[in-house]
């Protein structure tokens, strides 16, 4: 009964006449995820630059920290279509486990100071997952790709350059691949269909 459920689900979902129900889908998912990301900034307050460990007298700009929301909303975006394509199965369950620990790091990187810089976490991993997983393959895809790409040069001229923070930058950026890299083997070793 559920394969039926998701087999018809799948069909009437991926249809060429839903695509553009897909990308307003897709759309609504980033606006959501963002405006959610406003709402916990403006009832955070500022937030104190990190270098390392060290909390830097200034503060975050609001731009820098709003800048991770959108980017977070295209893999939540990324996750909903995939469970509508797929259902629950590894590939859902994998990128979900792999979002949760993005919001986790970054959460503690503000929370108790751990040494790696959340914005690049989500970014490299983002950035890299895109270039390696295949899933979906549109224009919509390669334009947020550009956005993603525009925004890590942006937040790492800023984390390298304006505050010399390269030690959370390099903790991130690798820890970033290799999850990506995960991404990747188990999307290839899954092979084309569930």
């Amino acid at each position: 009964m559920v394969q039926v459920f998701w087999a018809t689900l799948r069909m009437n979902w991926l249809t060429p006449s839903s695509r553009s129900a897909t990308l307003a889908v897709r759309l609504l998912i980033i606006l959501l995820v963002t405006a959610v990301g406003v709402v916990w900034l403006n009832q955070r307050g500022p937030l104190p630059v990190m270098r390392g460990t060290l909390p830097l007298p200034e503060t975050v700009p609001e731009w820098y920290m709003l800048s991770a929301f959108p980017i977070l909303g295209m893999l939540v975006a990324d996750l909903v279509l995939l469970f509508l394509r797929t259902g629950p199965s590894l590939r859902t369950l994998e990128l979900g486990f792999q979002i949760a620990l993005l919001v986790t790091l970054s959460s503690m990187r503000i929370a108790t100071a751990i040494l790696l810089s959340g914005h690049v976490l989500l970014f490299t991993y983002f950035v890299v997952r895109r270039a390696l997983v295949p899933f979906p393959e549109t224009v919509v895809r390669r334009i947020e790709f550009g956005i993603g790409l525009a925004l890590f040069c942006l937040i790492s001229y800023v984390k390298l350059f304006w505050w010399l923070d390269w030690v959370t930058f390099l903790v991130a950026g690798v820890l970033g691949t290799l999850m990506a890299c995960l991404s990747f083997l188990v999307w290839h070793k899954l092979g084309p269909h569930d």
